[in-house]
């Protein structure tokens, strides 16, 4: 780019630019990926160039951390298989919520504890109301990363079953 006022300073503050001065189709428009996961061509170019000016490696740290859980729970770092977790946890949370009207730990049921998902009864555990609210908003978070609004709209409307 070589606009003079362009703003290097933050990857959100660069896509907010751009959305003002190009619109908003120019942030819709997708990296090709060959079946990989989509992802907006302005977040992608912001994405590398604040990574090569800060001189580190493109960072998605949503994805990343759940792609590590992914990787612990089914063996496989497959986007894919982030999804499939999500969607797991999701419709145990839903069926153990419409099943059981207490909030009792029961086993291989996620629950949130301070920010991190657990299957283990530990203390501090939170309502799987808010468990489902944070799996909902972390998938949301994935695709806000990559800029992919399709595949947010999708997930939003996906996940209103589990909203209740």
């Amino acid at each position: 780019m070589r606009h003079r006022d362009f703003p290097y300073d933050t990857v959100p503050n660069m896509l907010m630019y751009i959305r003002h001065r190009f619109g908003t189709t120019t942030l819709e428009q997708l990296v090709e990926t060959n079946n990989a996961f989509p992802q907006s061509y302005a977040h992608w170019w912001c994405n590398c160039r604040m990574n090569q000016l800060q001189q580190t490696e493109t960072n998605y740290p949503t994805l990343q951390k759940w792609t590590e859980l992914a990787h612990q729970q089914t063996g496989s770092r497959a986007v894919e298989h982030v999804f499939a977790l999500l969607y797991n946890w999701l419709d145990t949370l839903t069926l153990d919520r419409l099943l059981f009207s207490d909030e009792l730990y029961r086993e291989q049921v996620p629950r949130l504890s301070q920010g991190q998902i657990v299957l283990e009864q530990v203390a501090g555990m939170e309502s799987r109301k808010s468990t489902t609210d944070y799996l909902v908003e972390q998938g949301r978070e994935i695709f806000q990363e990559r800029g992919w609004t399709v595949g947010e709209n999708f997930w939003v409307a996906n996940c209103q079953k589990y909203q209740f």
